[in-house]
């Protein structure tokens, strides 16, 4: 809902007034801050690979120049990749999750060596079986090229 601003609020098209504010307008940072992390803390696998997805692509929080972190210039969500895979992809596999699991294969794809690209196919092949089209996309190409 805050990540996409869809939801809540009045759908009707007319004009918003006070009683028609929207109530969920597009925020990736409260999505980061407040939701996603809330639900993290309970083991929810689809908040954990969303988390996942803003720390790989470096989206939602807070400032982004570099300077000192503050409580105005909260950071919560910078591009690391590291902590993407390491810390949220992981534990979404580990409840399941077919989309983490096909983003944990797409980032092990990407590293290198073979033990890499052995994981990247177990991922892709563990969210293939749960219907993931790009999950089943990428594990022919790994058959195909070995």
């Amino acid at each position: 809902c805050y990540e996409k601003g869809e939801g809540g609020g009045d759908k009707s098209g007319g004009e918003k007034t006070d009683e028609k504010k929207e109530s969920c307008t597009k925020d990736k940072t409260q999505a980061v801050e407040e939701w996603y992390k809330k639900a993290t803390e309970h083991g929810d696998a689809r908040a954990q690979c969303n988390l996942g997805v803003c720390y790989e692509k470096g989206e939602g929080g807070g400032d982004k120049s570099g300077g000192e972190k503050t409580d105005e210039k909260k950071e919560s969500c910078t591009k690391d990749k590291t902590q993407a895979v390491e810390e949220w992809y992981k534990k979404a596999t580990e409840h399941g999750d077919a989309r983490a699991q096909c983003n944990l294969g797409v980032c092990y794809e990407k590293g290198e060596g073979v033990e890499l690209f052995k994981k990247a196919a177990e991922q892709y092949k563990k969210a293939a079986e749960q219907g993931h089209a790009g999950a089943q996309c990428n594990l022919g190409v790994c058959y195909e090229e070995g």
